[in-house]
């Protein structure tokens, strides 16, 4: 934990990091503040660009969140001690310092595919190779159906057959007259 010191009102060092963007509950630094109430109420300050917050103090130590967090950067931050809605004492503006995590969205995604986007793929060629079979057992159905109809117009127009002196004689059938 990092100990901030004040000589008066300006703390000690005037600058520090506080940890990396999107930290959460990381980092604490405790600060000594004076004694000015017996019931003070100690609050933190800041405004890192365009956004700004307070963090409440307990016992002058400070909690990171990813409030403070999200936004990379130096916040500008002061402390200031009330008692009820009196002011008793503010610091001097000092910088926290939150510093940036370097962007490797696409490369690491590239190298390393996701557990779930490797899930999602293998589904997708499953279910590719289920389509093709299917469609490959449909086109076989319809083969067999096509050489079932042929096989019965042809016997629906055989009359009988018989065997004699080892030839085959088909009568009944349909002749083409030319």
């Amino acid at each position: 934990m990092r100990t901030i010191r004040f000589n008066g009102r300006t703390a000690k060092p005037r600058a520090f990091p506080v940890g990396v963007e999107m930290d959460n509950g990381v980092e604490e630094v405790a600060f000594e503040l004076p004694q000015i109430a017996a019931s003070q109420t100690e609050t933190l300050y800041w405004m890192n660009g365009a956004h700004a917050d307070a963090d409440a103090l307990t016992g002058g130590v400070w909690t990171i969140g990813n409030t403070m967090t999200q936004y990379p950067g130096e916040a500008v931050c002061y402390i200031a001690i009330s008692d009820g809605d009196e002011l008793l004492w503010h610091s001097e503006p000092f910088v926290a310092e939150i510093k940036s995590l370097p962007d490797t969205e696409g490369t690491v995604e590239q190298a390393y595919p996701s557990a779930l986007q490797q899930a999602i793929d293998a589904a997708a060629g499953s279910a590719e190779d289920a389509a093709d079979s299917a469609e490959a057992a449909a086109g076989s159905a319809e083969d067999a159906a096509d050489s079932a109809e042929a096989a019965a117009a042809s016997a629906a127009s055989i009359g009988t057959i018989t065997v004699e002196s080892n030839r085959l004689i088909i009568t009944g059938g349909e002749t083409d007259d030319d």
